[in-house]
């Protein structure tokens, strides 16, 4: 059940995260849509190759330790609470992380099973989630200030195509290095036969799964996801749009570094509004900036406490 789980939540990842990501390229003639599904995906699949999988390893052994048949149900029910905190919060139009959802169920489940907290992972986890939308926000407010002063070489197309083109790789990289690896940590406790081990090891194959599910997921979402990024909160151009995406990659990798979970679009909005607001303020969509952040703000507690009564409920507290 859990392996069916993982690999669900793969899916449900794409419909989610890709899409909300791909979606910020809808009628951009830099960065291709299709183009930006197929290679967020490949990255994904190699990122735990090429950038390590220490997030992943948070997620398994950090936050609550997950051994043995008693780990594997407890974080079965993790995945399961987080998937559907989500999803009624965004039925009641309120977008929301996944990631966020997540860290909540795991920490809920092992305090209502009775498994060891690492409560200064939890806490390390919490300020770094805290701080990524405000340092992209910040970091995009001052980086698009600074956009008019920059050299101004080459044809004006040429410049936009490389910098949009090099903005979204380094979402793409910076989203395989930290918020992907949830569905690494997921999938790596499913199929293992005995206790994760203090690394995480993806095989080829399991990689691959990650990445097709995901694409497909991200496929399925992107028509919900039109107006979920960008235009919904602000009105971008292509050097906004990239100036969000590199803002958002330098937070998200600064929480890799650390081994703390931190969500890509959580720190994409928020960057999106930092831009917007250095651009132009009044064009900001205040009112849909504040919905998501009051979405933000309920996500966590809301799983923490919907998973230990879960756990509690099915008996599985020592």
């Amino acid at each position: 059940m859990l392996i069916v789980a993982a690999l669900a939540f793969a899916l449900v990842c794409g419909a989610n995260d890709g899409a909300a990501l791909v979606a910020l390229n809808l009628g951009d003639r830099f960065v291709r849509p299709l183009a930006a599904l197929v290679t967020l995906s490949v990255v994904l699949a190699l990122g735990p190759v090429l950038l390590g999988t220490e997030v992943a390893a948070t997620f398994v052994h950090r936050l609550v330790a997950f051994e043995g048949d008693s780990g594997r149900s407890a974080l079965l029910a993790a995945v399961l609470v987080a998937v559907a905190v989500v999803f009624v919060l965004q039925r009641q139009g309120l977008p929301t992380s996944l990631t966020l959802s997540l860290t909540g169920a795991i920490v809920g489940v092992g305090l209502g099973s009775g498994l060891a907290v690492g409560w200064g992972s939890v806490l390390l986890t919490l300020v770094a989630g805290a701080l990524a939308p405000l340092a992209s926000g910040a970091i995009a407010f001052v980086l698009q200030s600074l956009l008019p002063a920059l050299p101004r070489r080459g044809p004006l197309h040429a410049r936009l195509s490389i910098l949009r083109v090099g903005g979204f790789l380094l979402q793409c990289l910076a989203y395989a290095a930290n918020d992907g690896q949830k569905m690494i940590a997921v999938l790596s406790v499913a199929i293992a036969t005995t206790t994760v081990g203090p690394t995480i090891r993806p095989q080829p194959l399991e990689l691959l799964a990650i990445g097709v599910l995901f694409g497909f997921g991200s496929l399925l979402g992107v028509p919900r996801y039109g107006t979920a990024l960008g235009r919904g909160i602000a009105p971008t151009r292509p050097a906004q749009t990239a100036i969000a995406e590199i803002s958002a990659a330098f937070s998200v990798f600064g929480g890799a570094a650390l081994g703390a979970p931190m969500s890509m679009t959580q720190s994409t909005t928020a960057a999106l509004v930092g831009a917007g607001a250095s651009a132009a303020y009044r064009q900001v969509r205040w009112g849909q900036a504040s919905r998501i952040v009051v979405a933000w703000v309920v996500t966590l507690p809301a799983s923490v406490v919907i998973a230990a009564l879960f756990a509690v409920v099915a008996g599985w507290a020592r």
